[in-house]
């Protein structure tokens, strides 16, 4: 019997997911299909209702609905429930929902497997305090950095981040900033987890976060963005895109549905 999955986003046709887990079908031999969904955040739910009514198994949530599902699901994992963040949605034999969020686990293993960064005791700058930040934060976290910087034009959401996770940070420093605020000294990684991307915008940073030996990683993927373009430009050692994240983090997925990981350097490769 095909399992049946989909990605529900606004926008979502330049999702590559359905691709992604074709692939990941083939190679560990399953039988499921995988679609996109457009939603609104009016009609969220009720076509959620319908996907899981019809016999749907599971779901990945993207751009913009990452914290608004948190409300649709009945049970969360610890890591959505910390992240209130959920890119995963699985339905359990009881019929509940079940809400994951993979997000960080596939930025850490594309950042330390894939491009070999190190994270541990480096200082880090996140562009945007939403979903994607909210579902990556802990596994950062995880990572013992020395210091993490916010920057977020509504500064007051970036606070709420800082205060969310501050329970969770150690000896890592955690700060909030609004971008015209962001301290000049340069930073060795820069995530940019707006959706600007997506406009063919570049958040505001200013070009001092950047020098010879920072990395530049844009959690969206696709062309070179403007972020990533930006980055090449001012010297940085290595700028990547989100491919790796996104694959790692749909691997991460698939197991929950299917209980097995499909190896995504094969994948990578193909794509």
């Amino acid at each position: 019997m095909s399992h049946h999955y989909l990605v529900v986003g606004n926008p979502i046709e330049h999702s590559i997911s359905p691709t992604v887990h074709a692939l990941f079908a083939e190679q560990t031999h399953r039988n499921l299909e995988y679609t996109r969904l457009l939603a609104t955040s009016d009609n969220l739910f009720s076509k959620l209702d319908a996907f899981f009514a019809a016999g749907g198994q599971g779901c990945n949530v993207t751009l913009p609905f990452k914290e608004k599902v948190i409300d649709y699901c009945q049970v969360l994992t610890d890591d959505a429930q910390t992240a209130q963040s959920v890119n995963t949605l699985k339905r359990l034999p009881d019929g509940q929902i079940e809400g994951h969020t993979t997000d960080g686990a596939g930025l850490i293993t594309d950042l330390t497997v894939n491009c070999g960064v190190t994270i541990t005791g480096q200082r880090i700058l996140i562009a945007g305090a939403g979903g994607t930040v909210r579902g990556i934060f802990g596994s950062l976290l995880q990572q013992q950095p020395t210091q993490i910087v916010i920057a977020n034009r509504t500064v007051s959401r970036a606070s709420e981040l800082v205060s969310a996770f501050q329970s969770r940070a150690g000896s890592t420093s955690l700060t909030a900033s609004g971008y015209d605020d962001i301290e000049s000294a340069p930073f060795d990684l820069v995530i940019n987890a707006t959706s600007m991307s997506l406009a063919n915008e570049l958040p505001p940073i200013n070009a001092s976060a950047i020098a010879s030996h920072s990395v530049a990683y844009d959690c969206l993927y696709g062309t070179k963005t403007p972020f990533m373009q930006w980055a090449t430009d001012l010297g940085a050692s290595a700028v990547h895109d989100g491919l790796g994240m996104l694959l790692e983090q749909a691997a991460e997925s698939f197991y929950i549905w299917e209980g097995v990981r499909p190896k995504t350097r094969l994948i990578r490769g193909r794509l």
